[in-house]
């Protein structure tokens, strides 16, 4: 008695472990969508219909993509005893208090109002206490 084979129906799956290994090196260097399905070739499409099945997938890929951005985050932590790095800091994290930019907060008074010539005229005010 012959044993019958059992064939697959259907079109082979895109998203085999070497495909899914690769969107996972991608997402953990910052990578968007697009470009985790660039590098590992295959068209969002199939990683959105992938999602679909796997919604637990999504999860994976959302702490994949905050994994640099926690490494950085980290990395300028550890940095802080240098006077330089902790400076740049300060002026991003404390604006108000440490900032060495300027910012002018211009206001219009009222609306333009069209003059003869088809000029406009605006009266600006400048109000720098805010």
């Amino acid at each position: 008695m012959t044993k019958r084979v059992a064939k697959k129906v259907g079109k082979p799956t895109v998203m085999t472990e070497k495909v899914l290994d690769l969107l996972r090196q991608a997402y953990l260097w910052g990578a968007t969508n697009a470009e985790a399905c660039a590098y590992a070739d295959i068209s969002e499409r199939t990683l959105y219909d992938y999602l679909s099945k796997n919604p637990e997938y999504s999860q994976k890929i959302e702490q994949w993509k905050l994994d640099p951005i926690l490494k950085a985050k980290k990395t300028v932590i550890n940095e802080l005893g240098d006077v330089k790095n902790a400076q740049w800091y300060l002026e991003r994290k404390q604006k108000d208090e440490f900032s060495t930019k300027v910012e002018n907060d211009i206001r219009v008074k009222e609306l333009p109002k069209p003059i003869l010539g088809g000029e406009t005229v605006v009266e600006v005010i400048e109000d720098k206490d805010v």
